[in-house]
């Protein structure tokens, strides 16, 4: 039994090695992402999806909704579960460095010189246990193990990109709602100052001031008002409906819009050097990056030599005649000189180039995700502007709407003057609100492409 010990030692020692080399598996780079979400089949996927849509968040409010979204999110348990994936690739990278054991039974029989056929009885019959363990790769295992961790964190911000992407997603639905309550209210407003103005137009007509054709006119202007509101309410509804799916509520009616522009601190090149360091795709093109390096590095130890260390232990059930022994154990050590393997150099050429592919690739997210900033920048700063403007002009169609009703009311100007002062009223509010939606997503994506948002910046209820 001594093989069998000896075997028994060859194997702790060697997998306590793989555990001290993946003690710190996930501490690189600070992520440390794990997952129980299962894989199911197609038929599994409904009762997957009604037990990701039970998920609800027990924080409050508008921060709460988010959470619920990101984890009813399906493209984020996928992501997940790539991760998780990855990390059991590090783990096979690293068994690398654990001995290899193989079972066998194996009989044997002989021909005696001289005979023309084999005899049975002359056999060996043996149960055999084989050990082997690579003890020099000449850096094949090393860079494995750092090809499967770059990978694991290629993964894992390939991930943290997809939360991203719901977080967006459910951002701009969340605001589109809360805008269409706000512009709700707006189309109220307006039906209530048409019909306003038309008690107006039948206290004139009482008098003698105003005719049929006055009253229809206004009419259907309240009608053209109704229908504006009848949409608004579809678009409410519609988005709310996206809401609950996505995050089990919806905005209240008395609900404001977010202000993330108030965290847009610093410039242009702020958001650009922050995106360098945080963004979650370029990152993950990085990543993917030293992938492939290490992948190329390897390869190469396929044209340097190797060292192997092998074990076995035999145990015979049956021996030749002329055979002694029942037992017996071997120890052997093995050097690999590579000296022509055509496929090797072919397949080291195709990693060579899978590298540089990678290396372009980091190079194309970079110019993309500055891209992405130099637009979503100019596109706020030209919406701030605007929205400012539309401000302005709300408040000076306010002014012109109240004393053009005020006077009509009194009998002085026209209806036509007062129709379009109220019509002007309502699209200027309108327009103005739909600045301030746009400013707000674009604010908010600024903050997630550069990898500065948080979710304490949901303020909103």
């Amino acid at each position: 039994m001594h093989g069998l010990a000896f075997l028994s030692r060859i194997a702790t020692l060697s997998l306590a090695s793989a555990m001290a080399l993946g003690g710190n598996a996930y501490a690189e780079d600070g992520w440390a992402l794990r997952t129980t979400v299962s894989s199911p089949s197609t038929i599994e996927s409904y009762e997957l999806r009604a037990g990701l849509q039970s998920f609800v968040s027990p924080t409050p409010g508008l921060r709460g909704a988010l959470e619920t979204a990101v984890e009813r999110n399906a493209n984020w348990h996928a992501a997940l579960s790539d991760v998780t994936a990855a990390d059991r690739e590090v783990w096979s990278a690293l068994l690398k460095y654990a001995p290899v054991i193989t079972g066998s039974v194996e009989t044997n029989a002989y021909s005696p010189a001289g005979s023309s056929g084999l005899d049975l009885k002359n056999r060996d019959s043996y149960l055999a246990v084989v050990a082997s363990l690579p003890v020099w790769t000449s850096g094949g295992r090393y860079y494995g193990v750092k090809a499967a961790r770059s990978h694991r964190d290629m993964m894992t911000y390939e991930a943290l990109a997809v939360r991203d992407q719901a977080k967006m997603d459910f951002i701009e639905t969340w605001t589109q709602a809360v805008a269409a309550l706000q512009d709700r209210r707006l189309a109220r407003r307006a039906v209530e100052r048409f019909q306003r103005l038309r008690r107006a137009v039948v206290a004139r007509q009482n008098s003698g001031f105003a005719s049929v054709f006055d009253i229809s006119q206004i009419d259907a202007d309240i009608a053209a008002a109704r229908q504006a509101l009848v949409s608004i309410e579809g678009m409410i509804e519609k988005l709310g409906n996206q809401l609950v799916r996505k995050a089990g509520s919806k905005p209240a009616s008395g609900a404001t819009l977010n202000r993330f522009a108030d965290y847009l601190k610093g410039g242009k090149q702020a958001f650009i050097e922050s995106a360098h360091r945080n963004n979650p795709q370029l990152r993950a093109a990085s990543a993917q990056y030293r992938t492939e390096l290490y992948s190329t590095s390897s390869s190469m130890s396929r044209f340097l030599p190797s060292v192997s260390l092998s074990g076995e232990f035999r145990h015979y059930m049956n021996r030749s005649p002329g055979s002694t022994g029942n037992q017996g154990w071997r120890v052997g050590i093995k050097l690999n000189v590579p000296l022509v393997d055509l496929s090797s150099v072919a397949a080291s050429s195709a990693q060579q180039a899978r590298t540089d592919a990678a290396l372009y690739r980091e190079a194309a997210t970079l110019n993309a995700v500055e891209t992405q900033i130099d637009d979503l920048w100019s596109d706020y700063q030209t919406t701030l502007r605007t929205r400012r403007e539309a401000e302005r002009e709300v408040d000076a169609r306010k002014k012109s709407a109240n004393s053009t009703l005020n006077r009509f009311e009194k009998g002085f100007g026209s209806l036509e003057d007062a129709i379009s002062a109220e019509t002007a009223l309502s699209s200027a509010e309108r327009t103005a609100l739909q600045f301030f939606v746009r400013e707000s997503i674009t604010a908010a994506q600024l903050l997630l492409v550069s990898g500065k948002f948080h979710d304490g910046m949901l303020t909103g209820h």
